[in-house]
């Protein structure tokens, strides 16, 4: 509900923070696509590291993209 409230605002990094605190990680992938801004794909690249990246290639290639 906040991150939706911050979207409506314009405040792209508190809506990312927003989905960061919910700890989905798809949405996550999803705004920051949506977005594209430097800022936003940081912080969901930041955020990705804290899952299980180990185990999924395709949270590897995301989170490097996020930083390229």
């Amino acid at each position: 509900m906040a991150s939706q409230m911050f979207t409506r605002l314009g405040d792209k990094v508190k809506t990312m923070k927003a989905l960061i605190n919910l700890g989905d990680f798809n949405k996550v992938i999803t705004y920051a696509n949506n977005a594209r801004v430097p800022e936003i794909y940081i912080l969901a690249a930041n955020f990705l590291q804290t899952a299980d990246w180990h185990q999924n290639g395709q949270l590897v290639t995301t989170i490097i993209s996020f930083y390229k």
